[in-house]
């Protein structure tokens, strides 16, 4: 019995281990791929909102500058709105994620965002924007359905690597069917 109880407490203490990193690079985008009206999916996550994939090395030259951090990335600007949320409506967690302003002809130095607890709580926050260059901001939402991030005005944003882990009751229903798994093997 000791060792199974073990195994449970690791399978908690490692929630980082099922954690994942939202890098929207899933799909290949040539250019540029609208998430309005078609969403986008990622590991156990749907993407939604007015947003556009961005591949940094296929733009016009001539166009607006985005930035570029040697991946695709999601960028969003005038009232857009991002939403990320699990596809089973599950809980997660979010840790951090890269923040840049979107475009270099918009304005803004921050960008908002809402996050829904399980319990109906909303947290909101705020984080700034560095011109063209990524950075990454801790934000460590516990326990969260929904997370819309937004900007207000001609603001633009960009995301990407955001760092998403299931909430750790779900996990904790993973290690214990994982026990019940190990301890069938072991009575055959």
């Amino acid at each position: 019995m000791k060792k199974y109880c073990l195994f449970a407490m690791i399978m908690c203490v490692s929630a980082t281990a099922w954690s994942s990193i939202i890098t929207f690079d899933a799909e290949y985008v040539y250019s540029q791929r609208a998430v309005t009206h078609n969403d986008y999916y990622e590991g156990d996550y749907r993407i939604s909102g007015t947003g556009i994939i961005f591949n940094p090395f296929n733009q016009n030259p001539y166009a607006a500058t985005i930035p570029n951090n040697g991946t695709q990335h999601l960028g969003d600007g005038y009232y857009g709105e991002l939403i990320i949320e699990r596809i089973d409506k599950g809980p997660f967690d979010v840790y951090c994620l890269d923040v840049a302003r979107y475009s270099s002809v918009t304005s803004g130095d921050t960008f908002w965002y809402d996050a829904i607890k399980t319990d109906g709580e909303i947290v909101r926050g705020d984080l700034p924007l560095d011109d063209l260059l990524f950075d990454t901001h801790v934000i460590d939402l516990k326990d969260i359905t929904y997370l819309e991030f937004y900007c207000i005005d001609t603001g633009s944003f960009a995301v990407d690597n955001i760092i998403v882990v299931p909430e750790p009751a779900t996990l904790l229903l993973l290690g214990l069917g994982s026990l019940v798994i190990i301890k069938r093997k072991f009575k055959a």
